[in-house]
């Protein structure tokens, strides 16, 4: 080992495990359902008269409308990409 390998960590570290792709996309999706799930028992709860928090209402379901654009946008970016890779080997 003559090289910076040997003298550098670059980046290495022990004991932690490395999230891939996969992992983050899963995480994404579970983040997701959860912003769609918390406004919708807001909003259920708001119907109900359980809560009296409109505001408080509306921004979770705000933040639910936009996390759930990002995902379909970021699914969009991903078949446009498979399709992309698809047209280069054929």
């Amino acid at each position: 080992m003559g090289g910076l390998e040997g003298t550098l960590d670059l980046g290495r570290t022990e004991g932690v495990r490395e999230s891939g792709f996969t992992e983050r996309l899963a995480d994404a999706v579970r983040a997701t359902d959860a912003e769609q799930k918390r406004a919708d028992a807001a909003s259920t709860a708001l119907a109900e008269g359980r809560s009296d928090d409109l505001h408080g209402t509306m921004l979770s379901l705000q933040r639910a409308d936009v996390s759930l654009r990002l995902a379909a946008n970021v699914r969009n970016r991903a078949i446009e990409a498979y399709r992309e890779v698809m047209r280069m080997g054929g």
